[in-house]
């Protein structure tokens, strides 16, 4: 009878780390090789939101309407700031934000906007049309000017997606979208009307996580606003390095899947019909 011959003690413990070792290897090259396959993506979930102005999307609106404001000012060789937010309304029937909304207006604005404050929910406008307490309240200011703020429309998107291309990981696709409409009104300390502009913005964060039998990993992190960024691994391949890349250049976004879902109206919004 053939008898398997005695390993030494020491070469019997390694042989735990040795088949550990191993199936790290074959874990990491059939990760690599699934990494590098063309994503076909199948939508797993959808969910819509239109519960009231979105962090996101009320940033990205306050970016880009501050950017206009100090460009046409600077222009004109008028001041740029400071400037009160005495009036927030919302919806189709522009009823005054909420303590709520109110909340997330003073942190979008806070983030982006330093030379720009929010006045109190008390303090604040009652009715969008009332344009002489608006003046009232504009030449109460010692200096810069008011504005009032209207968010015509607002939705978020929630879209969970597959990757059915995939021989043994799940490869998932989380995004996030908020979508708004916002009109804006500034007038200085005289009551006199300086900028009336209209923004629609839809900010998408995207993330990809891969779920694999040693653990769970975060791909890649894209962020398309005024401010984009791209965080990945770069391509997966067998001997090839592991860095983390990080890209704020202008870029077109990355292709999503044609979802009926962003192709949608915002709630309250009109279509037009020929």
């Amino acid at each position: 009878m053939f008898l398997p011959p005695v390993l030494p003690c020491h070469e019997v413990c390694d042989v735990p780390k040795i088949i550990i070792l191993f199936l790290l290897l074959t874990f990491s090259a059939q990760a690599m090789a699934c990494v590098m396959e063309p994503s076909i993506w199948e939508q797993v979930e959808v969910a819509t939101y239109s519960d009231g102005p979105g962090i996101y999307s009320l940033t990205e609106a306050f970016c880009q309407i501050k950017q206009k404001f100090a460009a046409e000012m600077t222009a004109c060789a008028l001041p740029v700031g400071p400037i009160t937010f005495v009036g927030g309304f919302y919806g189709a029937s522009r009823i005054k934000l909420s303590s709520e909304q109110i909340a997330v207006m003073e942190t979008a604005v806070a983030a982006v906007w330093k030379d720009a404050s929010v006045a109190k929910s008390s303090d604040m406008l009652d009715s969008m049309d009332n344009f002489d307490a608006f003046d009232r309240m504009a030449k109460k200011l010692q200096s810069g000017y008011a504005a009032s703020v209207h968010i015509v429309d607002s939705r978020s998107s929630a879209i969970n997606l597959i990757d059915v291309n995939f021989n043994l990981y799940s490869l998932f696709r989380l995004v996030f979208r908020e979508e708004a409409r916002v009109y804006i009104r500034i007038t200085d300390n005289s009551g006199n009307a300086v900028f009336l502009d209209e923004v629609s913005v839809s900010p998408t964060i995207i993330v990809d996580p891969l779920v694999s039998p040693i653990g769970g990993f975060f791909i890649r992190f894209e962020k398309n606003t005024s401010f984009p960024l791209v965080i990945d691994f770069g391509p997966l391949y067998d001997g090839g390095p592991h860095e983390l890349r990080l890209n704020n250049a202008y870029r077109q976004p990355m292709p999503v899947p044609p979802l009926r879902e962003f192709k949608l109206p915002p709630s309250g919004s009109v279509i037009e019909k020929n």
